[in-house]
């Protein structure tokens, strides 16, 4: 599979890639990530072209924190996490443990294919968002695509909660 570079086929999109920087959850650069990239897929290049073009229409623009997980930076994550290292806690997780915040669990194939879709609050269609038990949502922008509107939610496993709703 092609991975595209996303900032040169979108160029007035911004990036914030802090792992191959110290300021990060752990504090050091983190192994796999040499510059400061966001890779994606064709077709996601595609999508966010669109969604970029409608942000932009509204006075917003696209920010991409994190864009790919090789596995080295996993076995990094994993290794850190082993550690007594939380000189970054104050920062970026002040009310939890370090391993609290690393909960890695391989997912057997049943788990992966126990997802539900999320419908919308609106119109009652199902929209392109999945959750599994695991998901948690805090004031998530979910986009239905066919009545064209708008919904915030939160979620959490299998619920939903409608906090609010505008047409687009």
């Amino acid at each position: 599979m092609k991975l595209l570079n996303i900032q040169k086929e979108i160029p007035d999109i911004l990036l914030d890639i802090r792992y191959c920087t110290t300021y990060n959850f752990i504090g050091e650069i983190i192994d796999g990530y040499i510059d400061p990239v966001a890779l994606g897929t064709k077709e996601l290049v595609k999508q966010l072209k669109v969604i970029n073009s409608k942000a932009r229409q509204m006075g917003y623009r696209l920010k991409i924190w994190d864009a790919y997980r090789p596995q080295s930076a996993l076995d990094h994550f994993m290794t850190w996490k082993d550690t007594e290292d939380d000189k970054m806690k104050s920062i970026f997780y002040p009310k939890y443990s370090k391993k609290y915040r690393l909960k890695v669990k391989k997912m057997n194939k049943d788990e992966m294919e126990y997802q539900k879709w999320v419908y919308c609050p609106v119109c009652g269609n199902k929209t392109r968002v999945r959750l599994r038990k695991d998901t948690v949502l805090l004031h998530f922008p979910l986009f239905c695509p066919k009545c064209k509107k708008e919904s915030l939610i939160d979620a959490e496993g299998f619920t939903v909660r409608l906090i609010g709703c505008k047409s687009m």
